[in-house]
């Protein structure tokens, strides 16, 4: 299993919509636009934007949910999610070469 799917499976739709919508509430609309937009390239984010805006208690418990550290979470995250959230239903990201982060 690929990252992007433990990222998904460990999130579930909601969560990932949850996330998604703490990124865009804290600052980050134009990353979370940019993944979600099949005509654009995926903005980079950092494990710093995501700690920030995601919150310290969110991160521990995904990073518990998943079994990793914390510093692995954000790093994977940080990889990962900008793919994850820009795929569309039903296809598997991590397969997808044409839209880099």
């Amino acid at each position: 299993m690929s990252w992007t799917d433990e990222i998904k499976k460990a999130l579930g739709d909601n969560g990932l919509q949850s996330i998604l919508g703490k990124l865009q509430a804290g600052g980050l609309a134009e990353h979370v636009s940019s993944w979600l937009d099949q005509n654009r390239q995926n903005l980079p984010i950092s494990p710093e934007q995501l700690q920030t805006a995601l919150g310290s208690q969110q991160i521990r418990d995904l990073a518990a949910s998943m079994g990793l550290p914390i510093d692995k979470l954000l790093a994977l995250l940080s990889e990962h999610l900008p793919k994850t959230a820009s795929a569309p239903p039903g296809t598997d990201p991590s397969e997808d070469e044409t839209r880099q982060n």
